[in-house]
């Protein structure tokens, strides 16, 4: 028995090892995904803004600056979020 012991060990040790080779591959994997989504993201943000800014011309307000984008963004969430909300209290009174 005392021959298995040390092989028992390194048994362990050698699947430890390699156990933690694949979660870092596996962390590495993810991170990688993560990283590209993010980058995604955040194209499609600056997508979002020019066509806010596009349309915001298009309406003929003049004044494009950050502020002024904000404000007409939270507007517009706001409104959603109230026509949401209406929408459900709507189903829930006619139930």
């Amino acid at each position: 028995m005392a021959d298995n012991d040390p092989r028992s060990a390194q048994d362990l040790s050698q699947f430890a090892e390699n156990l933690l080779q694949q979660l870092q591959e596996n962390f590495q994997a993810l991170t990688e995904k993560l990283t590209l989504r993010m980058e995604e993201m955040g194209e499609r943000i600056d997508d979002l803004e020019k066509h806010v800014t596009d349309l915001m011309a298009q309406a003929g307000i003049e004044n494009t600056n950050e502020d002024l984008m904000c404000q007409w963004f939270l507007v517009s969430i706001t409104r959603h979020e109230q026509n949401t909300t209406n929408m459900r209290l709507t189903k829930v009174t006619s139930h």
